[in-house]
């Protein structure tokens, strides 16, 4: 929900958005798929995305939403983990 409205206020097409969002690694995954696969069965190894590059992402993200003043708690809270 936040970077739909973060996208939406920076000036991207909704339906636009959403499309890209399905392209990437997040929009790919099967979620509940992965828990049963991997995380239950204690498999962590190899991590599926750098943690050097979530940081960035995330830093990238918040400037964003600060330059169009929208509220991201989430995306906050999850940033806070890697200090």
């Amino acid at each position: 929900a936040e970077v739909m409205t973060m996208g939406v206020k920076a000036g991207v097409e909704p339906e636009s958005l959403w499309h890209a969002m399905r392209q990437g690694a997040i929009g790919r995954a099967r979620t509940f798929d992965r828990i049963g696969d991997r995380y239950l069965q204690g498999a962590y190894e190899p991590a599926s995305f750098a943690l050097a590059l979530a940081d960035k992402d995330l830093r990238l993200s918040l400037e964003l939403a600060e330059e169009h003043d929208v509220p991201m708690r989430l995306a906050e809270l999850a940033q806070a983990d890697f200090k």
